[in-house]
């Protein structure tokens, strides 16, 4: 019975859950050197896991992101506040300086 499995496979595929023969160098797993050897996929899944693992610690210590938002998050709150309130008094202060050059508001009539 088998047998009658192993004709639906190809060679290749077959040469591949054969041991090494006895000349052939052990492979090392470098890639200049021949396959891998074959693993358990029990051993892949926790191989995986572990590469999972490790993708999310990389992210939690991805450093700050570059522009506006990399250089607040480095500042403390008092610092914040008053770049926050200067942003507000220039836009403030823009605003009326526009409302005054287009005529809508006469600050001395």
């Amino acid at each position: 019975m088998e047998d009658d499995l192993r004709e639906g496979i190809p060679d290749w595929l077959q040469s591949l859950r054969e041991p090494p023969s006895e000349g052939a160098p052990a492979p090392s797993g470098l890639p200049g050197e021949g396959p891998a050897p074959l693993t358990p996929p029990e051993a892949m899944l926790d191989d995986l896991r572990e590469q999972a693992l490790e993708a999310d610690l990389e992210e939690v210590r991805a450093p700050p992101r570059e522009g506006l938002a990399g250089m607040l998050q480095g500042l403390a709150p008092w610092q914040r506040f008053v770049l926050a309130l200067l942003l507000f008094l220039d836009v403030a202060l823009l605003g009326c300086m526009c409302l005054v050059m287009t005529g809508r508001v006469v600050p001395f009539p």
